[in-house]
């Protein structure tokens, strides 16, 4: 997969294309090309999951490690209106610069993983 990384401000847009198999491609080829879901990004992953579910939302799946110092869980679209909304905490300011092949491998898995 292939991301593009603009930054607007506090906000950061990625855009994702598919360059082979795996959860991008999988999305695209079912859906075509378009919207996948928003991020939010929170201080406390697990503290808002709990007050979230107090509020009638799920998560898909337990909160994960996608790359150093990055932890996020996506809810449940049925539970959101249909959209699908992914929370994020930074746990560690890392730059890009930082990550090793072994790092990008770890999220590879990590999304692919994910998506089943």
């Amino acid at each position: 997969m292939s991301i593009g990384t603009f930054r607007l401000g506090a906000v950061e847009l990625h855009i994702n294309s598919p360059t082979g198999e795996g959860p991008v491609e999988d999305y695209f080829r079912s859906r075509g090309a378009g919207y996948h879901h928003l991020a939010l990004s929170v201080d406390d992953l697990d503290g808002e999951i709990a007050r979230l579910e107090t509020l009638g939302f799920r998560t898909l799946g337990k909160p994960i490690d996608t790359a150093p110092g990055l932890r996020e869980a996506f809810l449940d679209p049925r539970t959101t209106g249909g959209i699908l909304l992914q929370l994020v905490e930074r746990i560690a300011d890392v730059s890009i610069d930082a990550l090793t092949a072994a790092d990008v491998a770890s999220l590879a898995r990590s999304l692919s993983s994910s998506s089943k």
